[in-house]
């Protein structure tokens, strides 16, 4: 066997005694923290579409402290855009054109989860997030030009809720990926205060996925 194949296995060998050296290490910490980012996958339900079509940034740090061997708290403080979005064909007096709809939600959001260890690398998490609302745009584009709503007339509420659940997987060393479902429990936007005709007869809810990836040290 060559010096360079023997050096390689080598190299493979000692790559993962030190991941696992560092999984280890990760899992006994009582209290580990650090950056998380990925991308929020969103809808509102309660306007005049469906289906998920707008993508959001998803960043903050989040924190763990374990409780014991199978349970954990998870406490974070999060920068997260929610919103809609969609495109409509109409016709109009001189045929056939496209119309879009536009809604920027941006939020701080501190989300506080109980995380159940079902095993090393795999956790369940379920909890509850306090989001309050920095700031919103909301448009229409159609055949005469931009329209956009005003802030104070078709206000969202500043302060809202959100249930989530989710799952983690440890990667590797201190990288955890997550995947999360979250949906409001307490209105954005009251029925009274959606523009007309871009209502469906009810109050507005956010409902997102998110898919994240997070550093604990």
């Amino acid at each position: 066997m060559s010096k360079k194949i023997i050096l390689f296995l080598f190299s493979i060998l000692f790559f993962n005694i030190i991941l696992s050296a560092q999984k280890e290490s990760w899992l006994h910490q009582t209290f580990k923290a650090g950056p998380v980012i990925g991308t929020n996958l969103s809808q509102v339900d309660g306007d005049a579409n469906a289906g998920i079509h707008k993508i959001g940034l998803h960043t903050g740090v989040a924190s763990y402290v374990n409780l014991n061997n199978k349970l954990g708290m998870q406490l974070e403080i999060l920068y997260s855009q929610k919103g809609s979005r969609y495109t409509q064909e109409l016709n109009g007096a001189q045929g056939p054109y496209f119309a879009y709809y536009r809604m920027y939600l941006n939020y701080v959001e501190i989300p506080l989860a109980l995380k159940y260890y079902y095993t090393e690398d795999i956790h369940f998490g379920a909890g509850i997030s306090f989001n309050r609302l920095i700031n919103s745009k909301e448009e229409y584009i159609g055949l005469y030009g931009t329209k956009e709503f005003d802030s104070e007339s078709y206000s969202f509420n500043k302060n809202n809720w959100d249930a989530f659940i989710g799952i983690d997987y440890q990667i590797s060393g201190r990288w955890i990926a997550e995947a999360r479902y979250q949906y409001s429990i307490t209105p954005i936007r009251t029925l009274s205060k959606i523009p007309q005709g871009f209502e469906n007869g009810r109050n507005q809810a956010n409902n997102l996925f998110v898919i994240r990836l997070g550093y604990y040290l």
